[in-house]
């Protein structure tokens, strides 16, 4: 923020975030190449905002003088206490430049205007964080769900795949006929065939089939 000498540097503080109670803000006015000679020292202002009251104004007015001098700075930082508030990081600290209008050359751009009242101050408090925050967590879980139920659904299933030529795949295994023992596995069949009349005769005759001539043959005696 720049203003020319003479002029009052206006700084506009406003609360972002929907309130509830009140909070409390403090700025603190440091000089750096400026000196008290230079504008009205504040060492602190404290802040009050509330329920339909979310801005505050800091006039800090610079002295004119007839020394023709580098252009000086001092510095205006926000602070708090509050647990619940939180300063913007970007705004929280703003740098004020005081130009010399001693010998003021008219083509430099310096502007001989009485106040400047072009830099706003944010605070945010944190319930507008923290509502950011929790929302953004449940839109990146509520994502990688979604994500994650079409890489399921778009899953092919191709069933089990079998190599016929591995024997533990589900394949019946092929085992060679096993030879009978036939000492110890021969089974007497339950029934003889048997045999027709044409086929048939009696023990007496296979007897005497078998029986020898005595008179043809001669007994040897051994």
């Amino acid at each position: 923020m720049t203003v020319v000498e003479g002029s009052n540097a206006v700084l506009i503080i406003e609360v972002t975030g929907q309130l509830t109670t009140q909070i409390s803000a403090r700025a603190t006015v440091s000089p750096e190449s400026a000196s008290d000679a230079d504008f009205n020292v504040l060492s602190s202002t404290e802040l009050s905002f509330r329920t339909g009251v979310t801005k505050d104004t800091i006039g800090i007015a610079t002295k004119d003088d007839l020394i023709t001098e580098v252009d000086e700075v001092f510095v205006v930082t926000l602070s708090t206490t509050n647990p619940r508030v939180q300063i913007d990081k970007a705004k929280g600290v703003t740098t004020v430049t005081i130009n010399d209008n001693d010998g003021l050359d008219p083509s430099s751009g310096h502007s001989t205007s009485s106040s400047s009242s072009n830099t706003w101050i944010l605070i945010g408090a944190v319930a507008g964080s923290v509502v950011v925050i929790v929302t953004s967590i449940f839109i990146a879980v509520c994502c990688f769900r979604q994500r994650n139920r079409k890489t399921t659904e778009n899953t092919r299933d191709i069933g089990k795949i079998e190599n016929p030529a591995y024997e533990g795949c589900g394949q019946a295994s092929v085992q060679p006929p096993q030879l009978c023992d036939s000492e110890n596995h021969y089974e007497e069949p339950a029934l003889y065939s048997q045999l027709n009349n044409s086929g048939r005769v009696t023990i007496d005759a296979h007897y005497q089939s078998l029986h020898l001539d005595e008179d043809v043959y001669e007994k040897v005696d051994f």
